[in-house]
């Protein structure tokens, strides 16, 4: 005799950097163990790829997670995990709070509601940049796998330079926009940017969007005070 069938519900979310609407079902117990493995082996590389392969898996809606910018596929993976487990998640916080040249240690557990993580855009944030007075670059933000590989290693010259090659989405003038180059082509027209406009691009990967949780710790010992911020997708884990 067959079981019944369960019926999934599915939802709606809007992808933060480009306003479309999406649908997502939860994932299920056993696409769940893929996120628990990789959360448990700490292994930067095998949470990005768990995380892709559950957005891949329970989006409904065209998408291609390897485009995804980090913080949307961060963003919907939470909201995922907020329709799969529960809306809260519990964290531990051990304080910080200097007594009498002690340091209180005291771990204190707190609950944050995954529908108020929300993506902060830096006031320097731009994908946009003139770098003359008539020519300009946008820029993509990053995928997650490519953001991570520059914050976790001090990248060379060479590669920063393939990082801006990847993520350039075109290069415009007052006339017209050009997408359509080699990568031969835009190797060269970087090397021949002045310093200045390097300096921009570079500084664009400092001050790329991030989901963020602001809350007010109150340590359950010494009462210590404290505004904290989660930031990225690792202080969620």
């Amino acid at each position: 005799m067959s079981l019944p069938s369960i019926k999934t519900p599915v939802y709606e979310l809007v992808i933060p950097s480009n306003k479309t609407k999406i649908k997502y079902r939860p994932y299920t117990v056993k696409e769940q163990s893929i996120i628990l493995m990789a959360a448990e082996s700490k292994d930067t590389e095998d949470i990005i790829n768990s995380m892709k392969q559950l957005v891949e898996s329970c989006v409904q809606s065209p998408i291609n997670v390897e485009t995804l910018t980090s913080f949307d596929l961060q963003y919907i993976f939470l909201h995922l995990r907020a329709k799969s487990v529960g809306e809260s998640l519990e964290l531990n916080f051990r304080c910080k709070n200097k007594i009498d040249e002690n340091v209180c240690e005291t771990l204190n557990k707190f609950t944050i509601d995954i529908n108020k993580v929300n993506v902060v855009y830096p006031e320097k944030s731009t994908n946009e940049f003139m770098i003359t007075d008539t020519i300009g670059i946008k820029l993509k933000y990053p995928n997650l796998s490519s953001g991570k590989s520059l914050l976790n290693s001090q990248p060379t010259f060479d590669s920063l330079l393939e990082l801006i090659k990847k993520d350039i989405e075109y290069v415009f003038d007052k006339d017209k926009i050009y997408d359509d180059f080699t990568e031969e082509e835009i190797s060269l027209f970087i090397l021949d940017l002045s310093l200045g406009s390097m300096e921009k691009l570079v500084e664009f990967y400092s001050n790329i969007p991030y989901i963020s949780y602001k809350f007010d710790f109150v340590c359950n010992k010494c009462k210590y005070k404290e505004s904290i911020e989660l930031k990225g997708i690792d202080d969620f884990f």
